[in-house]
């Protein structure tokens, strides 16, 4: 099983709330491989744009979808 740390810079959407802000933050995660830890680290939101960035970080596992198996999502 391999592990990859990431750093993440991520523009939270105006059409996310902040109650779908998980499911959305580890749906971007998973774009990278399977979410095994992460955290918001930042939360900044640029004046001029009123665009919210987010800083994550995460581990995420580098596998075959066979080794995750039972895994929970």
């Amino acid at each position: 099983m391999k592990l990859k740390m990431l750093n993440l810079e991520l523009t939270w959407p105006e059409q996310v709330s902040l109650k779908d802000l998980r499911k959305w933050i580890r749906d971007q995660i998973s774009d990278h491989g399977y979410p095994l830890r992460w955290a918001v680290t930042s939360i900044e939101t640029i004046s001029r744009t009123e665009d919210r960035k987010l800083k994550i970080e995460a581990v995420v596992i580098l596998s075959k979808p066979e080794e995750l198996e039972g895994l929970a999502p």
